[in-house]
Parts: structure tokens; sequence; C-alpha cells
């Protein structure tokens, strides 16, 4: 049998590590799409203050990624998710204090870690889950934890 999923390639650049990642186009269809047309991404990376083992990117906003319904939501994602949220402004009921508006990538790279923010619970679209190469990249995550921000690139593959 031929796999025909979508695939992305996510890489931690200073220590070029990587990971590929599979999109969820069954069960997240509207986000795998959007994603898949932002790409290629390349930018900051940052370790989350409020949920634990993550790390999250944003790419820049467009009106494909602002239009994404929920879809497959969550707020419990496990090591390896793949999660997408877009945050409108705060003016607009978005997260407080936010001028502008945040289409957020993130990446699990432990359990026991659920979306919350400091006003609460902030479900995400669970979109894609890295299927190659974890191990390192989980590691390497807890560098950014540790050493502050990185560079990422994701790219189709």
């Amino acid at each position: 049998m031929i796999d025909l999923a979508r695939k992305i390639a996510i890489v931690l650049v200073k220590n070029n590590v990587s990971a590929v990642a599979e999109m969820h186009e069954d069960l997240a269809p509207k986000t795998c799409k959007a994603v898949w047309n932002a790409l290629p991404h390349e930018g900051e990376i940052r370790h989350a203050k409020w949920c634990g083992n993550e790390i999250w990117t944003m790419v820049k906003p467009t009106r494909a990624l602002k239009m994404v319904p929920r879809e497959n939501i969550t707020i419990y994602p496990g090591p390896g998710d793949i999660m997408y949220g877009y945050f409108p402004p705060a003016w607009e009921g978005g997260l407080r204090g936010q001028r502008q508006a945040v289409c957020d990538i993130a990446m699990w790279y432990g359990a026991d870690s659920p979306l919350y923010q400091v006003d609460g619970p902030h479900p995400m679209n669970h979109f894609a889950t890295i299927t190659e190469g974890f191990p390192r990249f989980s590691e390497e995550c807890e560098r950014i934890w540790t050493e502050g921000v990185q560079r990422i690139s994701i790219k189709r593959l």
C-alpha cells in the first residue's frame, strides 16, 4: 500500500535536528490545507511559558489561516502532536494584551502538558503528529527550554 499522506519536515536549525510529521487530513482537512499552503516557514521557535513541554512558532497570518475553523480540537496534546491555533488581536477577543493576530504552530515533546494560558484553557487544532526523528527532536526541545529561542524551518515533503 502506498502512503499518500502529506508530510512536513521540521528542522531545529541550531543543531540541525530534524523530524518528519504526518498531517491528519482526515481529522483536520481545513487546517492541513491552510498550513500546507502557508509553507515553507522559517522563523523563531520559543518554549511555552504556560503549557509545559511545548515549543511554538508564529507563522505569517494569511486570510486562509485566520479562517480555519475549529476541527479536531483538544487541550490535551500528547508527545509528538502538532497543533494550530489562531488568536485574533485583543480587541477582537484574543489573548489579553496581544495587539497583533497570531497564527501559531505548536509542537509537544513531552506528556502532561495541557493547553492552558494565563486566562484558562485554549483549545487548538491537532493537525499533525511527528512520525520520524522524535527522540532527538524531543532532546533539542529541552535545549530551547534551557538555552532560549532558536530558529525553525518547516517545509513540505
